[in-house]
């Protein structure tokens, strides 16, 4: 399998599972007034690095971040914004962000992570962005 269709098919199902509360699109979830799922990103080849420690793919300059749902999505755009980043995904029913960081690599982005984590009451989640699954030996099928 070529690098291009391993990165769409890791893209395609972080986007299933990062959008399963909902429906595709930008038309407001019924009864919340919060937008359905649109997550959108796509990392480019340059943006993926192999993390030593763990032995993932990550994307080296994107966090993912879930906020509390009693924060809008205007305080968490002025979260991210705050920090200097670019929202490039996202799932809107669940407060969830897929930050870009220009210029990042993944010290910065697991500093950003862990102001994140200490500084917000309102972050619930704050990861790096895997485009690879770990492959454990002893998990049994």
């Amino acid at each position: 399998m070529n690098t291009r269709t391993l990165l769409t098919a890791a893209a395609a199902a972080l986007a299933v599972a990062a959008a399963c509360s909902g429906p595709m699109g930008s038309a407001p979830r019924e009864g919340t007034g919060k937008p359905a799922a649109s997550v959108t990103f796509m990392p480019p080849e340059e943006d993926m690095v192999t993390d030593e420690e763990t032995g993932l793919m990550v994307v080296k300059n994107v966090v993912n971040i879930t906020f509390s749902s009693r924060l809008s999505r205007g305080d968490a755009e002025k979260t991210i914004a705050s920090l200097g980043g670019e929202i490039v995904g996202q799932d809107g029913a669940v407060n969830f962000y897929q930050v870009r960081f220009k210029g990042a690599d993944l010290a910065r982005i697991d500093a950003i992570r862990g102001e994140l984590l200490r500084g917000n009451k309102d972050v619930e989640m704050a990861t790096r962005c895997p485009m690879s699954v770990h492959k454990n030996p002893y998990y049994v099928k």
